[in-house]
């Protein structure tokens, strides 16, 4: 069986704030975009929860992918998860 060693000095704790932040952050994010965007897609015939579909790849992904990169970013010195 192959298993990995992870050095546990290099991986850092984030504070309170931060992790509620970027629990509660995409959330918020996604709901502001329902919330503006919801009566559009009820004009146009949509049920409303098309906007909730829709949140997901013009906001989480977006979100999520940039939080990740960021991270690399600050821990490789370039937009790369490989080292």
């Amino acid at each position: 069986m192959n298993q990995t060693h992870v050095d546990t000095a290099a991986v850092e704790q984030h504070s309170l704030a931060r992790s509620i932040a970027l629990h509660l952050l995409p959330g918020a994010l996604i709901l502001l975009f329902y919330i503006v965007t919801a009566p559009f897609a009820a004009t146009l015939g949509f049920p409303s929860e098309t906007a909730f579909f829709v949140s997901i790849g013009l906001v989480l992904l977006p979100f999520e992918l940039g939080v990740l990169l960021l991270e690399c970013r600050k821990r490789n010195g370039r937009f790369s998860t490989i080292r």
